[in-house]
């Protein structure tokens, strides 16, 4: 996730009767920085979006290009 994302994250589990945080395992991830993970190359895009620090994802395997954006 972005540090955007975990910021508002933290803030608003302060604010939240239960008290939680990020209990599973998350890695900081930034605009056009690539991620592998085996032989998949995925490449987070910053993009406008109803939720601030959103990210697009462009998914890169076996020579084939997804990108991929979620909507709420």
């Amino acid at each position: 996730m972005s540090n955007i994302a975990r910021n508002i994250l933290t803030t608003v589990f302060c604010f939240s009767k239960s008290k939680g945080n990020i209990t599973h395992d998350t890695i900081d991830i930034q605009d056009g920085e690539p991620i592998q993970i085996k032989d998949v190359t995925v490449i987070p895009h910053i993009c406008c979006h109803s939720a601030y620090g959103a990210f697009m994802f462009e998914i890169l395997v076996d020579g084939k290009r997804i990108l991929h954006t979620r909507r709420f």
